[in-house]
């Protein structure tokens, strides 16, 4: 499942991308291309009651939650979602795109030196070259990850 969230849902595509799934994000509206999206298969997670008069129904779910934290529950619930296990933390968090595994030798003094001395595993994203490993900040979001799914 593909989504579009729109500019009031920035929290909400950052968790959506960590679990996944292919979102989105506009930080300002432009209409023409939000609807040949929506066009393309995504469903619009949107909090504008605007959108609610021109979107059919089965290509928008209206957020109505203010936490992003219960707006992913409700996404989830309202979607039927299941993610999965293994597509989370596979998408860059800024850009969506899906990451590359890099070998070690090339994060070289681009990563901070304890983290190229500690980590084995890196990502990369192809558009914006960010680069990511495993790190505590990983553990935690999985362990919020798995706090959501169960309170499901």
């Amino acid at each position: 499942m593909k989504f579009i969230a729109d500019v009031m849902l920035g929290k909400l595509a950052k968790w959506l991308r960590i679990l996944g799934y292919d979102t989105l994000y506009y930080h300002k509206v432009d209409e023409n291309r939000l609807l040949r999206d929506i066009q393309d298969g995504r469903i619009l997670l949107t909090r504008n009651n605007r959108w609610r008069n021109l979107i059919p129904s089965h290509q928008l779910l209206f957020i109505r939650k203010n936490n992003p934290r219960e707006q992913i529950r409700e996404v989830i619930k309202n979607l039927n979602l299941c993610p999965d296990k293994d597509s989370i933390l596979e998408r860059c968090i800024v850009c969506n795109q899906i990451l590359n595994s890099l070998p070690k030798t090339a994060v070289e003094g681009k990563v901070p030196e304890y983290i190229y001395d500690t980590s084995n595993k890196f990502l990369c994203c192809p558009r914006c070259n960010r680069i990511y490993w495993q790190g505590s900040h990983r553990d935690r979001m999985l362990k919020e990850i798995d706090e959501i799914l169960i309170e499901q």
